[in-house]
């Protein structure tokens, strides 16, 4: 098969590995379409990690089971979409046993493009307990957008996001549009945007997604917010890394509100003395629930959360020339998608 690796910073070639084969607990699956994460770019393509070992990354993907192994549950030929965590979901665990699998003690063993080789292989081996079905109505390319939705998801649900909340996201990169995107297809009424590059505040206010996308270069930026929410926002999620990003947003929180930082970055800054008599609540948020995922899917096959225009389709070969370009600023889509298997 052919699989893109990292032979160097900002280097990736393609090459020839043997297809993995389906043991234990695990299933292969041919992949049809792979998403390449913000974290791809910035913690592996950027910094060389693993560079020279033919590891392969890549874990936004869905395909077909090409070799179902010992499953009952799959079939040869079953659309699927996968996670990569490597959480073990036993009861038992202080983490799994309550919901909370996503911060698992194993939650970075083994799972595809993080522990094992992932998505940008056009086959790979995947722990079945991982895997869920992928509706006929919902395309491989959506089906790769099912993860990073899902940690939007996730944001959404530790900010007790519900159809009455304001919201604020800062951001509006691939987790924050899909954010905007999950809050609208929760029916969440008032959700407002900050963001700096002007091709992306339209297309977030074009989306429909969103009840104001605000530019953040604006000089009356937080007068144009306190217009909007004069008691503050109930939630703000974060997105941008930013640190003057996430300190305005946690200047706009509501007194009793919750803020959550989905991107890695600068934290904000914090005026310990508002913090405490505010009782704002301030919370990380890593990958996502099992439940959260199979919640993406499921709006995904309602029809609700519509997310495939949002993505630009490249083959294998593109994709280094691809992540010269988003480095430049001259071609910056929400998500690429990576063509693996046609």
């Amino acid at each position: 098969m052919k699989a893109l690796t990292l032979v160097e910073p900002k280097k990736f070639a393609i090459i020839e590995k043997d297809i993995p084969v389906a043991t234990g607990n695990k299933v292969v699956i041919k992949v049809k379409r792979t998403g390449i994460c913000g974290s791809d770019i910035h913690m592996i393509w950027q910094t060389g990690y693993n560079a020279g070992t033919n590891f392969v990354i890549g874990h936004e993907f869905a395909g077909e089971i090409y070799d179902s192994g010992n499953s009952t549950i799959f079939k040869n030929g079953d659309r699927v979409v996968a996670m990569e965590i490597g959480s073990c979901l036993k009861d038992t665990c202080e983490f799994c046993g309550t919901g909370h699998e996503n911060i698992c003690d194993h939650v970075l063993e083994g799972g595809p493009g993080i522990g094992s080789d992932g998505g940008y292989g056009q086959y790979v081996a995947v722990r079945e307990d991982m895997v869920r079905f992928l509706p006929d109505n919902v395309s491989f390319t959506a089906g790769a957008m099912v993860e990073p939705a899902s940690i939007s998801m996730h944001g959404l649900k530790l900010a007790k996001v519900n159809e009455n909340s304001k919201v604020l996201i800062t951001g509006c990169g691939p987790i924050g549009m899909f954010a905007a995107a999950c809050a609208h297809a929760l029916d969440v009424k008032e959700v407002y945007i900050t963001e700096t590059n002007n091709d992306r505040i339209k297309l977030v206010t074009d989306s429909g997604f969103v009840k104001k996308a605000f530019d953040a270069k604006d000089d009356q930026i937080d007068n144009k917010l306190k217009e909007v929410a004069p008691s503050g926002f109930d939630a703000v999620i974060e997105c941008s890394g930013n640190q003057k990003a996430s300190t305005m947003g946690l200047n706009h929180l509501k007194k009793g509100g919750e803020m959550v930082l989905i991107a890695y970055g600068n934290a904000p800054e914090i005026n310990v003395f508002n913090f405490v008599n505010n009782e704002y609540h301030l919370s990380g948020s890593l990958f996502f629930t099992t439940k959260e995922f199979e919640s993406v899917i499921k709006l995904m096959h309602e029809g609700k959360l519509n997310l495939e225009s949002y993505a630009k389709e490249i083959e294998m070969t593109d994709v280094q020339t691809s992540l010269e370009n988003f480095e430049k600023g001259t071609d910056c889509p929400i998500k690429f998608v990576i063509k693996m298997n046609d």
